[in-house]
């Protein structure tokens, strides 16, 4: 559990009020500032770190766009931007995007499309923080998270460690959370490149930004590139580039990754210069590629060029001999963190743990178990406090896991988003000005919703 930074950008007062006001009343930490200027000067300062930046892109003296520039040349890489336009211009938009920012809203949408956007950046934010404390925590050595009775985990450790020090690409496979970076990692650590770590989450690129986010863009390609960039490929030069959630990739944009993987060469968007593809690469998901693959959403030629080798990670529910271990792990780890001095689990507490299905695997007990270590009373975590947390920890994935986990997340909020109008809609027999009272939306909102969504009236 990590606090998340906001720093919100606007030159209109009022709007930047009513924004702190929204993302405080939301439990975000929120700093404002009325100038880019002012506000690149805190960052330069380094007193404070941001997670989110909010930005306007009409703004005097330093504009949207020359703000995005100089949070990327000073290597704020890791700060998510989202960009707020008044203009309703998607070319605006999409400018800031190649620029450099993460997203974009419209200042005239609904509140809850933004707040959106930045609960999926800080869960994003928070799973990194998350991995990377996990590794400061263990050293180099994350051997506890393969060291398992499990035969299949142990095959996959022993299969990492040998193949670690080998030029081959390598396709992990797994659900949510069973260690699919922290194993990507391992096999960084063991493999003696000399150049960076690179993870990209292939599902948060724009499908009509993927050449310039992976390859780069020069001086001039597109208008806005007032400087050259350099995509992921160059950024894991001599090092390991991790490609995960590969399989929310579209065919067309498989395509041009096969291209260089196969070539190992590219060319920065705007440039005739040839680069070499000097990285090893990783993919990873938790689809089933084999079953896309004959529903026509995946290519076969990349899925061969990616799995030289394939490690499967297998579900927490299928290791539950590595339950109590894991548990002791993280009582350790989190007890020295917050100063609490917790000796362990009782029996019944044990048996809570070996009984719950841990859909969220890994991450999900490590969570779970932080929290009990925060609220234990006495020294021992307690059947009540796991029961309590767990159900606190996954409430918030009670839909998906209600129903087909399989599905893109895409696919699954359109299914949510359905539901919840056509609901809310029929409920007031189609009174958009009752709609709109009922749940704080807007009238254009929701009418945008109804249309796009395909929503009709039910008829009783």
């Amino acid at each position: 559990m990590h606090t998340i930074n906001l720093m919100v950008v606007d030159n209109e007062e009022l709007l930047l009020q009513s924004l702190v006001d929204l993302l405080e009343s939301r439990g975000y930490a929120v700093e404002a500032f009325l100038s880019a200027q002012d506000a690149l000067n805190v960052l330069r300062a380094g007193k404070k770190k941001f997670n989110i930046i909010l930005t306007d892109i009409n703004m005097p003296v330093m504009d949207g766009y020359r703000f995005i520039e100089e949070i990327k040349k000073t290597l704020f890489n890791e700060i998510k931007i989202i960009v707020l336009t008044g203009y309703g211009s998607i070319d605006s938009a999409v400018k800031a995007v190649k620029l450099g920012a993460d997203s974009y809203c419209q200042k005239d949408q609904d509140p809850e499309l933004l707040l959106s956007q930045i609960r999926n950046m800080a869960a994003q934010i928070e799973m990194k923080q998350e991995l990377d404390s996990l590794h400061k925590e263990a050293g180099n050595n994350l051997l506890y998270l393969f060291d398992s009775s499990d035969s299949e985990t142990r095959r996959v450790y022993d299969t990492a460690k040998q193949i670690a020090s080998k030029d081959v690409n390598i396709l992990i496979t797994g659900e949510s959370g069973t260690g699919k970076e922290i194993l990507s990692r391992f096999i960084y650590n063991g493999s003696g490149v000399t150049g960076r770590f690179v993870s990209v989450n292939c599902s948060a690129i724009p499908d009509s930004l993927f050449e310039s986010t992976m390859f780069g863009h020069v001086k001039g390609a597109f208008t806005g590139a007032h400087e050259n960039s350099s995509g992921f490929f160059k950024q894991a030069e001599g090092g390991v580039l991790l490609l995960d959630e590969i399989g929310e990739l579209i065919p067309m944009n498989q395509a041009k990754l096969l291209k260089v993987i196969e070539e190992r060469f590219y060319f920065s968007v705007g440039s005739s210069l040839q680069q070499e593809a000097d990285c090893r690469l990783i993919a990873a998901t938790n689809k089933d590629l084999p079953k896309m693959i004959e529903e026509g959403s995946f290519r076969t030629d990349f899925y061969y060029r990616l799995n030289t080798v394939t490690l499967n990670l297998p579900p927490l529910r299928q290791r539950k001999g590595d339950i109590l271990e894991f548990a002791k792990i993280f009582i350790k780890q989190f007890s020295r963190k917050y100063q609490h001095d917790i000796c362990g689990i009782n029996p019944a507490g044990e048996k809570v743990l070996l009984s719950y299905n841990w859909p969220g695997n890994i991450r999900q007990l490590r969570q779970t178990i932080e929290r009990c270590v925060l609220f234990a009373s006495g020294d021992q975590i307690d059947a009540e406090l796991l029961n309590e947390n767990i159900s606190e920890n996954c409430g918030e994935l009670s839909f998906c896991i209600n129903g087909d986990v399989s599905c893109p997340y895409r696919e699954v909020k359109t299914l949510f988003e359905k539901e919840y109008f056509s609901n809310l809609i029929n409920s007031v027999n189609f009174n958009i000005n009752e709609a709109a009272a009922l749940s704080g939306m807007n009238r254009t909102y929701i009418y945008q919703k109804i249309k796009e969504l395909g929503i009709e009236k039910k008829y009783r």
